[in-house]
């Protein structure tokens, strides 16, 4: 289904457009042989229906361990290796596409190459939720209509380059997080892409278009007036060209949203949860996917029930998956025999 398309999608791309290789570079901190096994095998197969490479960039996320993390997958830095985007990529180059990997790519996405970004640095989608909940936009940094979501990010390098990205690591910029970062450093340098590209999907709950103050749900969920108005946000919904599985709403985990632990788990799943599979199943990562969901989401499960139903048990076991939880830390800490350069 996915190379039909593929297939079709590039038919009707004019030729010069169609003899252009897609270049894929892969930012990563460290990649088992099984991994790196699987990437040239897929990179084999995206190459039969279109000119592919897959370049592998090695970092190391100690460069960063100063900063704040991120928590979605357990506390990690490798969101900040987009930083370093200006010195792994060749100098050649003039523009690049960076895409977080929860996004979820339905149209061709060479048509954004054609996006004329003029004299600005980055071309980026608004936040979908208002800024009124970002500390930057609170400090009156920035203004919330213009704090965009830095999951796509359409560059132009050789402005990008001109920004001094290592003021990350100074007094002035070390206590906020990447994306708060990005959107100081590029607030004078941005042009507003269609929502389409980068469709942040959000609960019912959590997404309101007016502008009444932020209000909570019963489950203690705060949702704040969107940046995105509701015509625009109704338009990229029927025809998205990236959707961007943000928060918990991502379709390879299970995710508890009762916060109350004395209630029954509420489950919810991402409505583009089976568009997602379709597509992960024809990868060479399949089974490994398929085993991980499956082995999270009975731990996710079992832990839910066994807070609603039966507490003493829980809290019984939770000293039991600390130790396990370092243990596994400890054994899968990187191995530098483990990672590779590209050449």
């Amino acid at each position: 289904m996915a190379q039909d398309k593929a297939r079709q999608s590039i038919n009707k791309t004019p030729k010069a457009s169609r003899d252009l290789p897609i270049h894929f570079h892969l930012l990563a901190d460290s990649l088992s042989p099984s991994t790196l096994s699987h990437l040239r095998t897929l990179e084999s197969h995206l190459d039969t229906i279109y000119p592919t490479q897959i370049h592998i960039h090695s970092l190391n996320q100690a460069e960063f361990k100063a900063l704040n993390p991120w928590g979605e997958a357990g506390a990690n830095w490798c969101a900040y290796f987009r930083l370093k985007l200006g010195s792994v990529l060749p100098q050649e180059l003039t523009k690049a596409l960076y895409l977080d990997v929860d996004t979820l790519i339905l149209r061709d996405i060479r048509e954004l190459f054609a996006y004329d970004l003029g004299e600005c640095a980055i071309g980026a989608v608004r936040s979908g939720l208002s800024g009124d909940s970002i500390k930057i936009v609170r400090e009156h940094k920035i203004h919330a209509q213009n704090y965009f979501n830095s999951g796509v990010l359409l560059i132009n390098l050789p402005k990008w380059r001109t920004k001094d990205l290592a003021l990350i690591h100074t007094k002035e910029y070390a206590e906020y997080a990447d994306q708060d970062f990005l959107n100081l450093i590029f607030r004078d340098s941005v042009c507003f892409l269609p929502y389409h590209y980068n469709l942040q999907w959000l609960a019912q709950s959590r997404i309101h278009f007016d502008s009444s103050p932020p209000r909570t749900d019963t489950n203690g969920i705060a949702s704040y007036p969107s940046a995105i108005d509701f015509s625009e946000f109704a338009s990229a919904l029927i025809n998205p060209s990236i959707v961007h599985l943000l928060g918990g709403y991502k379709p390879w985990e299970k995710s508890n949203f009762q916060s109350n632990p004395t209630k029954p788990p509420i489950f919810a799943q991402n409505p583009y949860h089976k568009l997602w599979w379709a597509i992960a199943r024809e990868s060479p990562f399949a089974r490994h996917i398929t085993l991980a969901y499956y082995k999270r989401t009975a731990l996710i499960t079992i832990t839910a029930y066994l807070r609603a139903y039966a507490p003493w048990a829980y809290a019984g076991l939770r000293p039991f998956v600390r130790v396990l939880k370092l243990l596994k830390s400890a054994l899968s800490s990187p191995n530098p025999q483990r990672t590779h350069n590209a050449k």
